[in-house]
């Protein structure tokens, strides 16, 4: 999911997996690297090859490997994920390109939240869970990716990686477009990161097409909407049937959970 702190996760895994081999990492102009249909001779390949991206075409979709890859997800309040896209953009509440903008973002990052976490080898990171926890963020991947951590070794990326360095590179992009290429953060990539930053950003109909879209999804994960309520849809009878039942076991499992976020 975009602004869900992928960026850092990206960091991070760059520096475990560049200790003990010799990668590859894509640029973000060439997405994956290859065609679509050369991506699973890629993960079958031993030479490791990194990539950072978020929503994919249809063509691609179908095209991604499940075998020989690993993936590594990451996600937030998608109501925070939007806001912080559009203070990166510097839109203000009178932009006419903010009209439809929320729910086509939540239109395309729930698909990647029905893609991705079903993949055979994933790694699933709530931004909530990480963003002032960056030692349990290290620690998590490298268990996941089976590389071994020193406690030492990962203080030392932790504080390499901290907010006010992370500023000092936003800055560095300006004068120097390799740190760009390095690190993935751009010249306005930190806006305000806090949980909760959504309500201080967007409008009431932002609000409603975001969590129309990702009600199950938020209430599965912990996420308190602002209405609990069965969203309205044009569907048959059969398959307004079937949303309901989804829908009580989704608000089910919010109240018998202890986890919250956001």
């Amino acid at each position: 999911m975009r602004r869900s702190g992928s960026t850092l996760t990206f960091q991070v895994t760059r520096a475990l997996l560049e200790r003990d081999h010799e990668i590859t990492v894509t640029e973000p102009q060439t997405g994956i690297g290859v065609e679509p249909e050369l991506i699973s001779q890629v993960a079958a390949a031993p030479h490791i090859v990194l990539t950072k991206m978020h929503t994919v075409s249809k063509s691609i979709r179908d095209q991604l490997p499940k075998s020989g890859a690993y993936y590594i997800y990451t996600a937030r309040d998608p109501r925070d994920a939007v806001a912080s896209l559009i203070r990166k953009g510097r839109l203000s509440k009178t932009d006419a390109e903010r009209a439809g903008f929320a729910k086509d973002f939540a239109k395309k990052e729930r698909i990647g939240s029905l893609i991705y976490p079903k993949m055979p080898h994933v790694w699933c990171g709530f931004y909530e869970d990480f963003v002032d926890d960056i030692p349990y963020l290290i620690k998590n991947i490298a268990k996941f990716l089976d590389i071994a951590v020193t406690d030492d070794w990962v203080k030392q990326l932790a504080d390499d990686l901290d907010i006010d360095k992370q500023r000092e590179r936003v800055q560095a992009v300006k004068q120097d477009f390799a740190v760009r290429q390095q690190t993935r953060l751009t010249v306005n990539h930190i806006t305000d990161g806090r949980p909760g930053s959504w309500r201080d950003t967007l409008l009431p109909q932002e609000i409603a097409d975001i969590e129309n879209q990702f009600i199950d999804w938020m209430l599965r994960n912990g996420y308190r909407p602002t209405k609990i309520s069965l969203p309205r849809v044009k569907r048959s009878l059969t398959k307004r049937i079937i949303r309901r039942l989804r829908w009580v076991r989704s608000v089910t499992k919010f109240f018998l959970t202890s986890v919250r976020r956001g």
